[in-house]
């Protein structure tokens, strides 16, 4: 029934992305104004919606995928500054019409989406960073770890031993855990132990008696998933939103995840899942977060 569900919501959004594309055609012709023109002039003082469309109109453009790299994904280095983007994407569209507050709306979106760019480049570069045993900031911050989420325990045999397997790795050296995500999977967990409270409850569940998982290689598979939800431009709108504005990519993407953990985990428990099943409930888990976003 749920496959049944999802396969229909499939159907129907791609219903509506054909009339939707099929409206803006027929507005073009009626009106003689090209999409981003129309969404750039429009009022939207206390709506992000022009925004939202502005960036969907720009993901889909054919023309406008030129700017990005087509391996990465990001827009080009010459692209760095919002009104050389601005100016090239009014020469490649050819778009006449635009208001002064039109042009003003398009800097702003363009700054927006250089922004949205750097993040990204700062989570892909943290991902492909291995780590490193040789490295003391990364040995530095795995003793950390476990200093934040084991209170007061020494471990039985020094930084070699099962007693990191309390903490959901699967043997005696974590290191071989994080050949997927990098440091990045390492920074999200020690975020997560910076909050006790928080932190402490999600260890206890996942170290259910009947229900448990492996808190630690959660959290890197996790971050993994959350990270090609950031590489594929899904998570845009969260590195501009206004609370973040101020804060670096990798905070909100700490954010992120301590969140998407939080919630994994009490969607484990309700469930009442076996470890075995682990890659099907995280897939389940995901799919109803992709509904969300």
């Amino acid at each position: 029934k749920k496959t049944y569900k999802l396969t229909a919501f499939k159907m129907l959004e791609l219903f509506f992305k054909w009339l939707w594309f099929k409206m803006k055609w027929l507005i073009r012709v009626i009106y003689g104004t090209h999409e981003i023109t129309r969404i750039c002039n429009a009022n939207s003082d206390q709506s992000n919606i022009p925004q939202e469309d502005f960036f969907q109109s720009f993901k889909h453009s054919k023309v406008l995928t030129n700017f990005r790299d087509p391996k990465t994904k990001v827009l080009h280095k010459k692209y760095d500054n919002e009104k050389v983007l601005a100016n090239e994407i009014i020469k490649r569209k050819g778009l006449k019409h635009l208001t002064k507050r039109g042009n003003f709306n398009l800097i702003v979106y363009s700054g927006k989406m250089i922004r949205i760019n750097q993040c990204i480049e700062v989570i892909k570069k943290e991902a492909s960073t291995p780590y490193q045993e040789s490295n003391p900031n990364h040995e530095a911050m795995l003793l950390e770890l476990w200093e934040n989420m084991m209170p007061g325990i020494k471990r039985t045999n020094g930084r070699y031993c099962m007693d990191w397997c309390k903490i959901g790795f699967q043997g005696k050296n974590p290191a071989t855990d994080f050949r997927g995500m990098g440091i990045l999977s390492l920074k999200n967990m020690l975020y997560l132990s910076k909050f006790p409270d928080l932190a402490k409850r999600i260890l206890e569940e996942s170290n259910h008696e009947q229900f448990h998982y492996g808190f630690a290689i959660a959290a890197i598979n996790l971050t993994g998933d959350l990270y090609q939800y950031v590489v594929r431009h899904q998570l845009d709108y969260k590195f501009i939103l206004p609370k973040y504005e101020n804060a670096s990519a990798l905070h909100i993407f700490h954010i992120l995840f301590m969140k998407t953990m939080n919630r994994f985990s009490r969607y484990w428990i309700k469930h009442k899942h076996h470890v075995m099943e682990f890659n099907q409930v995280r897939k389940e888990f995901f799919r109803e977060f992709e509904l969300e976003i």
